[in-house]
């Protein structure tokens, strides 16, 4: 499981990640809210998400080698352009679905860091399965915030 795991998680994180590849459809939404076009929006987002992208293939590599702290390294970096991209845009059409794709994203990360915490252990099978319904959970979350992102930014 616990090599199984990055290579999930890597999966996981492009799906973020491409919730903003597209370049904005430059509907304007609710511009009432804010001067921000949902163009602008995506192309802040995917500008900041691109760079932590790009950072998040060496970690990739290395936690699929079974490097516990890269695991660590790949959320941290996804989690830090989601921040960044969170912190300048102001477009509540796109902030809505990025902020959701960011709390599942996080919620992600600590439930990993909880399994790299309890291990292989035998006798934390019951905590082990909790933490995999968890990640399940915020996976499907995850998965239609980052559609919804992904719509909104084509």
């Amino acid at each position: 499981m616990r090599k199984l795991a990055p290579i999930a998680l890597s999966a996981i994180a492009l799906l973020a990640l491409a919730g903003c590849a597209g370049g904005g459809n430059g509907g304007g939404g609710d511009a009432g809210a804010s001067s921000q076009s949902v163009q602008e929006a995506c192309s802040i987002a995917q500008d900041k998400l691109s760079d932590a992208q790009s950072k998040l293939t060496d970690s990739m590599s290395a936690a699929a080698s079974g490097d516990g702290e890269a695991t660590t390294d790949l959320f941290e970096t996804v989690q830090k352009g989601l921040d960044d991209a969170l912190a300048e845009v102001t477009n509540p059409d796109v902030k809505k679905p990025l902020q959701a794709v960011s709390d599942e994203y996080k919620t992600i990360g600590e439930s990993m860091s909880a399994l790299a915490a309890a291990g292989s252990d035998p006798s934390k099978l019951d905590e082990l399965t909790k933490i995999n319904d968890d990640v399940q959970a915020s996976s499907e979350r995850l998965k239609t915030a980052s559609d919804e992102l992904t719509k909104l930014c084509a």
